[in-house]
């Protein structure tokens, strides 16, 4: 939770924009963000329950003459700071995940940054709603997000999310210290399980050893080839063809930041060793 104090030299020596939403002459404390923008609070929204950082370094700063320098843009502290207090557009306004939902992805991440950053607790949750809407396009963003700021039950979602995307892609992305050689092994523990359902259940189809090999074998195939290339939701329409990988699959789902696999593997292999056809 620090602030910057030092910025380059031409923000620094020209008078900052004072921001249109924030710019009462009763408030009492001042924001500047990173492009020299202004912004006047009242330090009664500030405190521990809705922005425990943002409280902190106001402490000694009250002075309107001290305003407290910030890292963010004036893009992100403009959005933030309506979950703090109604900006003077909408005195009477109340923010929700509602408002979060045309912001661009881009920007709504760093707003979802800031929100963990100063402790604005009405913006987590609010920025927790739209990253649930946002996890098939961005899975890698937010497992990462969902990790640096300990919220286990995001992570699980997001992180078989990723499981479509590249694992090239994943070692840009995931930066959270430790992250990758998780979900690396989190990968591999689902590569694993989803090679002996298809050796188990569709392989033998192919080969007309199971008494209902045309119609499953021709399922799944098309199961495979849809859009998103045998990512999980290919694998989970597997599942809804053939109820006993559903078993498998829902053994294999385990958490991406626990014991990776651990005793369940075993319950997952027995359960992928059954073919559909002994049901």
């Amino acid at each position: 939770m620090d602030a910057t104090t030092t910025t380059d030299t031409m923000s620094t020596s020209s008078t900052p924009t004072t921001s249109a939403l924030f710019c009462s002459p009763s408030a009492d404390i001042e924001f500047i963000s990173s492009s020299n923008n202004l912004f006047k609070l009242h330090s009664t929204y500030l405190t521990p329950q809705t922005s425990a950082g943002l409280a902190q370094l106001a402490t000694g700063s009250l002075d309107i003459s001290d305003p407290v320098r910030l890292t963010e843009s004036s893009e992100v502290l403009e959005l933030l700071f309506q979950f703090i207090e109604p900006p003077a557009s909408d005195p009477n306004g109340v923010r929700s995940a509602a408002f979060l939902e045309e912001v661009d992805p881009t920007l709504f991440f760093s707003v979802a940054e800031a929100a963990e950053k100063y402790g604005v607790s009405s913006a987590v949750s609010a920025c927790h709603a739209r990253m649930e809407t946002l996890l098939s396009d961005y899975p890698l963003e937010i497992l990462n997000h969902s990790t640096l700021h300990a919220h286990p039950t995001l992570a699980d979602k997001a992180a078989y999310e990723a499981l479509s995307t590249p694992l090239s892609s994943a070692a840009l992305k995931l930066t959270a210290p430790g992250l990758l050689a998780h979900y690396v092994t989190y990968y591999a523990t689902w590569l694993h399980t989803v090679t002996k359902i298809l050796a188990l259940f569709v392989a033998p189809s192919a080969n007309h050893l199971c008494p209902r090999s045309a119609v499953l074998y021709t399922e799944c195939r098309l199961a495979l080839e849809a859009d998103d290339g045998g990512g999980p939701r290919a694998v989970d329409r597997i599942a809804n063809i053939v109820p006993d990988a559903a078993i498998a699959l829902d053994a294999m789902k385990v958490r991406c930041l626990g014991a990776v696999w651990g005793e369940r593997k075993g319950d997952a292999d027995a359960e992928a060793g059954r073919c559909a056809c002994e049901v």
